[in-house]
């Protein structure tokens, strides 16, 4: 049931072109930083040596990019978004440079169809992801979908919701998938 009311739409509109908005967009990177960082530190605990060492001073320049995004300087999300991207390159640069100290990365499909590992496992890590992106809840609260404050608006893109996305996908989706992973599921 659709309990929206046009004052939250208009708030959320408003928000959009202010210092709230820009706010939003600032503690979206952060939280999503956050996470990365928790998400580093868990397989740090289960690593040795030079391994768990990588793992933890990654999730500390994890700890000090999130300090630095939350001190993004910018009065709408206009202005805040295009540096909040340049945080999300730089967490990029570090996980591929952990990348050798992280979980083994599974084969997700091979060329040849006989004798795949997880043909599926590509088709499913979407799927988890598009679970991440259902519209419902966010027109449930009475929210636009479509206007967003850290992703960019265009047609047919729910911009709200790949934003409170952002923040989910290590924790909900990753972790899980990760964690399974490395305990030798095919």
């Amino acid at each position: 049931m659709l309990t929206a009311t046009v004052e939250t739409r208009r708030a959320q509109l408003t928000a959009c072109q202010s210092d709230r908005g820009a706010d939003l967009c600032r503690w979206i990177v952060a939280g999503k930083l956050h996470n990365q960082e928790k998400l580093l530190r868990y397989f740090a605990k289960s690593r040795d040596g030079e391994k768990r060492s990588a793992l933890e001073s990654n999730a500390v320049a994890l700890r000090r990019l999130r300090r630095s995004a939350l001190a993004t300087e910018g009065v709408t999300p206009d202005e805040v978004r295009p540096r909040s991207w340049v945080w999300k390159g730089r967490v990029d640069d570090l996980l591929e440079a952990g990348r050798k100290h992280a979980p083994r990365r599974p084969r997700l499909c091979s060329r040849s169809h006989q004798g795949a590992l997880m043909p599926s496992m590509r088709a499913q890590l979407r799927l988890w992801h598009s679970d991440l992106t259902r519209m419902g809840a966010v027109m449930n609260a009475g929210l636009e979908p479509f206007a967003g404050f850290l992703h960019v608006e265009r047609s047919g893109k729910p911009s709200l919701v790949l934003d409170l996305m952002e923040e989910f996908r290590q924790p909900v989706v990753d972790r899980p998938i990760l964690s399974w992973l490395n305990k030798g599921a095919n």
